[in-house]
């Protein structure tokens, strides 16, 4: 995948690219900065820890979110 663009802003880093080259296709990376975020085990459970705001976020509850926005950012 050819790397097109990439945008480092606040707490995510996204990336546009150009699978096998066409233009007419686009792929979307965004990644977790991982200076402010990390997984921990918490009690056997596992936690999205925000570092700036002090925070565990459950698993579950972190893909739910992110599921929502990525199902409204397809259909938009």
């Amino acid at each position: 995948m050819e790397e097109f663009f990439t945008s480092e802003k606040k707490d995510m880093i996204r990336k546009l690219m150009l699978p096998n080259g066409k233009a007419r296709e686009l792929a979307l990376s965004v990644e977790l900065d991982p200076a402010r975020y990390e997984w921990r085990e918490v009690n056997c459970m596992n936690f999205l820890y925000d570092r700036r705001e002090d925070i565990h976020i459950p698993e579950e509850v972190y893909f739910d979110l992110l599921a929502g926005a990525l199902g409204k950012a397809t259909s938009e």
